[in-house]
């Protein structure tokens, strides 16, 4: 892919602690592209020390009205993610792996509305989803190797709360252009950026 970022938007909200020690709350801002958002674009603060890791969870993404829900997970490397079928035709889990992004290909068969199948992520990086019934579904599982992260909402915008004082690698993440990584100093002196993304070519 190609593409990159020209301006961001990324504002910091701090607090003090009771010992007078700077708390930074909130890292939030906005992304976007040719004037539109960012939707499902996934962002995260990348740091050097094993303490800002990402722990392995038990997520949900949901299969209603023939989309998965959401079209976009963030997870942290080892997540389980449990694919409901809540629609009332069957549906099939499959990712082509390696071929289409990240990780082995695996096939979790087709089942009826109600039931689960569950995938394990151990590798980092873009996940593809697909249904073989229904080739127009597709969603991304991104495991990143931090807790600092979010998915951007319709708007655009996303919040990433309790990110301590620090030097991070800001990385975004989004299918139609290439990754964002630059530097960044979250501290109360931390004016806003503007974060755009260009399409592909």
């Amino acid at each position: 892919m190609t593409g990159n970022w020209l301006l961001g938007l990324l504002v910091v909200l701090g607090s003090w602690s009771e010992s007078g020690v700077q708390v930074v709350d909130t890292v939030e801002g906005r992304i976007s592209f040719q004037g539109m958002p960012a939707t499902g674009a996934v962002v995260y603060l990348e740091h050097g020390t094993s303490a800002f890791a990402a722990s392995a969870d038990t997520v949900v993404l949901d299969q209603r009205g023939l989309r998965f829900l959401p079209g976009t997970l963030a997870v942290g490397r080892g997540t389980t993610v449990a694919f409901l079928n809540n629609d009332d035709i069957q549906h099939n889990i499959f990712s082509p792996g390696e071929v289409i992004g990240t990780g082995d290909p695996f096939d979790l068969g087709t089942y009826s509305r109600g039931e689960k199948r569950f995938h394990t992520f151990p590798d980092l990086g873009v996940h593809t989803i697909l249904c073989n019934v229904h080739p127009e579904m597709l969603a991304y599982v991104v495991s990143v190797p931090t807790k600092y992260r979010a998915v951007t909402d319709p708007d655009g915008r996303f919040s990433i709360p309790d990110v301590p004082p620090g030097t991070y690698r800001l990385r975004v993440w989004h299918p139609l252009s290439s990754q964002v990584d630059q530097e960044v100093r979250v501290d109360s002196e931390m004016g806003p950026l503007n974060i755009t993304l260009e399409l592909e070519d």
